[in-house]
């Protein structure tokens, strides 16, 4: 199953989903610079199963599930 986590912060979200759910899971933010996410996904043991991207670069095929966490409050 891949997911894609949109407005991910720290991808701490997304590390979880593929720990506990065994998941490959896309990672982005617009925000949050994904070579900082890359090294906390690196020391959880999870590269190569979350993959930390700029939002404009994220366009894997076939997606399953798709999680946007805490994007409404940057809304206005």
């Amino acid at each position: 199953m891949r997911v894609l986590d949109l407005g991910c912060g720290t991808a701490l979200s997304s590390i979880f989903l593929a720990r506990e759910y065994d998941v490959d899971v896309w990672a982005a933010d617009l925000w949050v610079d994904p070579t900082e996410n890359w090294r906390r996904v690196d020391d959880a043991g999870l590269a190569g199963r979350v993959h930390p991207r700029v939002p404009v670069r994220v366009r894997p095929p076939g997606w399953s599930l798709v999680g946007l966490t805490r994007v409404v409050a940057h809304l206005k």
